[in-house]
């Protein structure tokens, strides 16, 4: 646990660091002006194909370290580019979830389960195996997170009681897919039945403040929705949840990936989500360090990522949520996360899914935006990755000492927000640096979805992605 809470403290360090960092006096940082960009971006009638940029078709090198030798920089990266020539110039709006998308949800998630109401007692089977996994635990001499033997009990007697009162059969109703408000915000929300005690729920949910962060969420089982919500959906899955892939009491799912990735595929078009497709994949574990036995199985589970696709063009995933630090005064525009799906699979189907943040595309402002040169790409890089991380290290000790590696460099698009525009951004071609960096036994960014520095492809300057500009 200690572990835990010291990175924890550290991503605070980090985040604070990040947004209260000076723009670097160099001439290569440009003005971040969005009009401006998409005025440049237009500079050549036709634009920039990528295959006029220059870009060596061997893998980048390099090494470099700060004046102090502190922060150490590796870069041995592939570089990976889209399956176009034009990368578009693209206006979005905050979009709202849809009654169909509620109903495509619904159906894609909860078939042949019974529909019944969240709000109401759920039945007696429910209970029923919770008490039943208990009564196992106490006869194995198990405590798993129970500090004593007594507190078990206590447990058991709780739980008898729960069956007890509960009633024998969950409140059935028919599913409707209007949204209703609720505390600032238009929600549908349902739970699923199965095998008379596995209880799903499956929660649509549109913000009413215009604040961008609209949420559909599913989860199978909602007795696993403590592991899933801290150390997944919450976003801390590529340091913590990844890290547990790496113990030796991991359980990966029997299902082979391609099949899992088959499975989330078919989902997506179920949804008639026809612009999304999959940029990103890896493994989590079902593990709460400090909750579960340091000796405890790590049930694994598939996530695949889907993001929307532009004139073939793909949004690039990373791990960063977009909303910005929400006491950050520096903040121009409001929160908008970024638009992603994410679906988590196991050997028994779609174990959870997450999408965040529906965009609307209202304009497709260029069809082929003007590029920088590769070559000037790099050397923005090589500037800006030294500057950005020695001013995290001058500031505070316990994060001093850095190793970086770049492992792989990925053109792709990303929505920027404009300033002072509140529900309306534009995505734009950017090159994002991805790889890990260490602070003594704590390493960020093993997932691979690590962006450690993102430049406009089209000005050069350098955008902040936990702020979203």
């Amino acid at each position: 646990m200690k572990k835990v809470s010291t990175f924890l403290v550290l991503i605070l360090i980090l985040s604070f660091l990040t947004a209260c960092q000076k723009t670097p006096d160099e001439q290569f940082v440009m003005k971040k002006d969005t009009e401006r960009m998409i005025e440049q971006a237009a500079a050549q009638e036709n634009g920039t194909p990528i295959s006029a940029l220059g870009i060596p078709d061997e893998r980048y090198t390099y090494e470099t370290s700060d004046t102090s030798g502190t922060v150490r920089i590796y870069a041995d990266a592939a570089i990976i580019l889209p399956d176009v020539e034009r990368l578009p110039i693209v206006r979005v709006g905050m979009g709202k979830f849809t009654e169909r998308d509620a109903e495509n949800l619904y159906h894609l998630l909860c078939e042949g389960a019974t529909p019944i109401a969240l709000d109401a007692p759920l039945p007696k089977s429910y209970y029923q195996e919770i008490l039943q996994g208990l009564i196992e635990l106490r006869q194995s001499g198990n405590l798993d997170k129970y500090a004593s033997l007594e507190e078990l009990d206590a447990a058991i007697t709780e739980a008898m009681k729960e069956v007890d009162q509960a009633p024998a059969s969950a409140q059935v109703i028919e599913p409707e897919f209007s949204f209703v408000s609720k505390d600032g915000a238009s929600e549908f929300r349902i739970g699923c039945l199965s095998a008379n005690s596995k209880i799903s729920t499956l929660i649509v949910t549109n913000s009413e403040d215009g604040s961008g962060s609209n949420r559909a969420d599913f989860i199978r089982d909602i007795q696993d929705r403590a592991a899933y919500s801290s150390w997944i959906a919450g976003g801390l899955a590529p340091t913590l949840a990844f890290e547990q892939t790496l113990s030796p009491y991991f359980e990966p799912p029997k299902m082979s990936e391609q099949q899992a990735l088959e499975l989330a595929t078919r989902a997506i078009e179920k949804l008639e989500l026809v612009d999304f497709v999959c940029t990103g994949k890896r493994m989590a574990a079902l593990y709460l360090p400090g909750v579960d036995a340091s000796d405890a199985p790590r049930r694994g589970v598939y996530e695949f990522m889907f993001t929307r696709s532009v004139n073939g063009a793909a949004i690039t995933f990373t791990n960063d949520d977009g909303m910005g630090l929400p006491d950050d005064p520096t903040t121009t525009a409001k929160p908008w996360m970024y638009e992603r799906l994410r679906i988590f699979i196991d050997d028994e189907g779609i174990f959870a899914l997450q999408w965040d943040s529906p965009y609307t595309v209202t304009e497709i402002q260029n069809e082929s935006a003007t590029l920088l040169p590769f070559d000037k790409i790099i050397e923005i890089f090589e500037r800006m990755i030294v500057v950005k991380n020695e001013q995290a290290g001058d500031a505070v000790s316990a994060v001093r000492k850095q190793t970086i590696e770049i492992k792989e460099i990925r053109l792709g698009l990303m929505r920027v927000k404009e300033k002072n525009v509140g529900d309306s951004g534009v995505l734009v071609p950017v090159w994002d640096f991805f790889g890990t960096q260490a602070f003594g036994d704590i390493t960020i960014g093993q997932d691979g979805y690590q962006s450690l520095l993102t430049i406009n492809a089209v000005d050069g300057s350098i955008i902040d992605r936990d702020l979203g500009y």
